[in-house]
């Protein structure tokens, strides 16, 4: 005779791990952006200025975000990570960044990582890119 309380506990194990098979492997769509990289609106720009650029998306949730910034070409600068709530629904926006006053003039690129905590045990991850532009003294 099988025993009940063995039975209970192993349908019940069986559920707790699908339900997080669920919660780890659920394919989340939360954004979708118009274009491959972010358009640049200032595509010269003075160091110690700002370069803007353009982000456009439809997003899919009211879940707020992180966003981190680094400021790319053979050398890496990193900007603070910081909060980003924008509404559900059709986002254009205008991103500006400051670049700092020490970088060395060239050509260079913004890779923005844009972090989702849907659950306690999964974080969907954006990385998106803007256009290149100049960086002049």
């Amino acid at each position: 005779m099988v025993n009940l309380s063995a039975t209970l506990g192993l349908v019940f194990s069986f559920c707790i791990v699908f339900l997080l098979v669920i919660i780890m492997l659920y394919p989340y769509k939360l954004v979708d952006y118009n274009y491959d990289k972010f358009k640049i609106i200032t595509p010269v720009v003075k160091a110690g200025s700002e370069v803007i650029f353009e982000s456009e998306f439809y997003k899919n949730t009211d879940l707020g975000a992180m966003v981190e910034r680094q400021l790319i070409n053979s050398n890496i600068y990193y900007y603070s990570a910081v909060p980003a709530n924008n509404p559900t629904g059709y986002n254009k926006r205008l991103i500006t960044l400051v670049i700092p006053e020490y970088v060395e003039p060239g050509i260079y690129y913004v890779k923005s990582t844009i972090r989702y905590k849907v659950n306690f045990l999964r974080e969907v991850v954006y990385v998106k890119d803007t256009e290149e532009f100049e960086v002049i003294k």
